[in-house]
Parts: C-alpha cells; structure tokens; sequence
C-alpha cells in the first residue's frame, strides 16, 4: 500500500511553521555580523593611518615608489612644446641634453600612497638626436624608447576600515616610465 502525501494528510510539525519575529530577527542580525565582520561599510567613516605608518609598511618591500614620490605638487608641469628640442641653454639638465630628450610630470592618484609620484614623458623625437652640427639632426634606424621600471609597490586604498578605525591600505604593483634612450630598432 502507497501512502500519498498531500495537504490533507501531511501538516509540518508546529516548530517549523511560519517563523516568528524574533527568529527573523536572530537571522537577519547573524547575516549583517558575517557579512560585515566588524568593518564599518560607510565610505569616509575610517580614519586615515599616519604618514609615518603608510610610509614604514610600504618600506617593507624593496623595490617600492617612496622614491619617485614627490612632495612638491604643482613643480612638475608639462612644457608648452612638446616638439622634439633640438637646442637647449647652457646648464640644462640631463633629460633635455639626452639623445632622447625627456620631461618630468606629475602622476597623481588620491586613492594611492604616495599619491603624487613623478613620471617621465619622452618628447615628440620619433628618431634620436644625433649629430647636431649637421643638418642630419635624426639617425634614420634608432628610436626614441619608453623606460619603465619594474613593477613598483605602492598602497591603494581599500576604503573599509580595520577594528581601529582606520582605512585599510592593500599593497599593488604598478609601472612607472622613469625616462627616454635611444635604442636601435626591434625590427
């Protein structure tokens, strides 16, 4: 003999009838303590870490931004031309005497520490500067090439906060063009 369920002869026991206002709000409170963690979730809420603090983690890897980092906002602008200079005045630095002249500007990110760091931007010289006393002023095979460091450590703001109070700052590799050579072609 089969023994059909239906509504008419199968009721759940009272226990799991429908939950009563307190048990929902056992659960929901149980869901917003795992989900949240302690974090405070509100954006601007934290407390930023000191200098001293971001600059001491930070200095935990070796190869790390502090020293492209400048303090001087506003120094690093770029030139009104950045046609290829093919004179320059006397005591100019390196990076307009090179074979591939090169400018310095600011690379500003407020959600980075350190959050303004300075970067190289090659001028327009699609050939390098050879021979100034000659009217052949480009080598017709050599390149103006892009020099990038390696991967460099910086500290991104995450925006949550940690048990203190303060934001929590995450480490992340980032490339950084620190100037211009000449190079023969790839190809």
């Amino acid at each position: 003999m089969h023994l059909r369920l239906t509504t008419r002869n199968f009721a759940p026991p009272a226990m799991f009838a429908t939950p009563s206002k307190s048990f929902k709000f056992a659960i929901i409170l149980a869901l917003l303590i795992s989900c949240c963690h302690g974090n405070v979730v509100k954006r601007g809420a934290c407390r930023q870490p000191s200098q001293s603090e971001l600059v001491a983690r930070l200095r935990q890897h070796t190869w790390n931004a502090l020293s492209f980092a400048t303090a001087t906002v506003g120094v690093y602008n770029k030139p009104a031309s950045t046609a290829c200079p093919l004179t320059y005045g006397y005591g100019a630095p390196l990076e307009r005497r090179s074979t591939c002249p090169f400018y310095h500007v600011e690379n500003t990110d407020v959600d980075r520490f350190p959050s303004t760091l300075l970067e190289a931007r090659c001028f327009r010289c699609h050939t390098c500067i050879t021979n100034l006393r000659n009217r052949r002023h480009h080598h017709p095979n050599w390149r103006c090439e892009k020099v990038v460091t390696p991967k460099l450590w910086v500290l991104r703001n995450t925006y949550e906060c940690n048990n203190d109070g303060e934001y929590i700052y995450a480490f992340e590799r980032i490339s950084l063009q620190v100037g211009c050579t000449c190079g023969r072609s790839r190809y």
